[in-house]
């Protein structure tokens, strides 16, 4: 859960430690937790925190649900779905499944290309494939998160968190598995039947579909083409106040507790459709938070902390 002291999808743990952003706006510093306090009356703190993630391989997808950046790639290129992307492979397919011809993929290494007779096998066109398309994809993030904390009187503070985010992909697309087109269009080649030569025209073409082929199909459908790409803007910005209802003098067994809201605005990159291969850099929604934050000081070391949050 995120709460002012946390950035919003921008900041969340897939892409910076929580601690990043504690840094940036605590009242007090050191903080390596979620800090209770709050600022005096006409105080102010200013802060900028660099962070750096490893490698981000999720996002969220149309549902709001975490999934591989990548997943949208993965499909199996058969027939059938290839089919959807031009659609006259399907006369293909008809046409060799009327043929009584069937495959044997046991049997590819043979001189009969796997094709055969034997109706235990699949239908040839039901059969075809060109494989499997994969994408290997590596997203990277560097970003700075500006903040600013102000104490409105010795109870009440409030702040904003500005963060700017740089986005670097990596993706490389790949097509592996076994081509049956090759192994039917080998087979049909030495084949005089009357339906050899548009048949053997059909699984060439099919049979040489390649990286490049996709990516001009996907262009022609308004989507990117597959590659690496790199970006810079703002994040979600989020603004925010802590009220400190019960901060007792002494340091050792003291007990800090505070309340605070926060709201997220949608200033953060959010992908579009055609960018399959992307990571958002916001949530594309405004975002309120409320949190109930308590600290326990054992001494003037360390302290323990934790809270309540609740975001809509």
């Amino acid at each position: 859960m995120r709460n002012f002291f946390q950035n919003s999808a921008a900041l969340s743990s897939r892409f910076v430690p929580v601690l990043t952003t504690l840094l940036a706006l605590s009242s007090f510093s050191p903080a390596h937790a979620e800090d209770a306090r709050v600022l005096p009356a006409g105080r102010s703190r200013m802060s900028f925190v660099y962070a750096q993630s490893a490698v981000v391989s999720q996002s969220y997808n149309n549902q709001g649900q975490a999934a591989a950046i990548t997943e949208p790639y993965h499909f199996d290129l058969s027939s059938a779905n290839i089919a959807k992307l031009k659609p006259e492979i399907a006369d293909l397919v008809h046409a060799l499944n009327n043929s009584g011809w069937h495959y044997n993929e046991s049997a590819r290494g043979n001189s009969s290309h796997g094709l055969t007779r034997d109706s235990s096998f699949p239908a040839l066109g039901d059969a075809l494939s060109r494989g499997n398309l994969g994408l290997d994809a590596q997203a990277t993030r560097q970003q700075m998160v500006a903040a600013y904390l102000y104490g409105i009187t010795d109870r009440l503070s409030v702040g904003v968190i500005v963060p700017v985010m740089r986005t670097q992909i990596k993706a490389n697309a790949n097509i592996s598995g076994v081509n049956t087109a090759a192994d039917a269009h080998a087979g049909f080649a030495s084949n005089k039947s009357t339906y050899a030569n548009p048949v053997v025209d059909g699984l060439n073409q099919l049979q040489s579909l390649s990286i490049e082929t996709l990516q001009a199909e996907l262009a022609t459908r308004g989507y990117d083409r597959i590659g690496d790409s790199s970006r810079t803007g703002l994040g979600d910005i989020v603004a925010g106040a802590r009220y400190g209802y019960y901060n007792p003098t002494g340091t050792r067994g003291r007990w800090i507790h505070s309340v605070q809201a926060n709201v997220s605005l949608p200033t953060g990159y959010t992908h579009s459709a055609a960018a399959l291969a992307d990571v958002d850099s916001g949530l594309g929604t405004t975002e309120l938070g409320i949190a109930h934050i308590t600290n326990f000081l054992p001494s003037s070391w360390w302290t323990l902390s934790g809270g309540l949050h609740y975001n809509y």
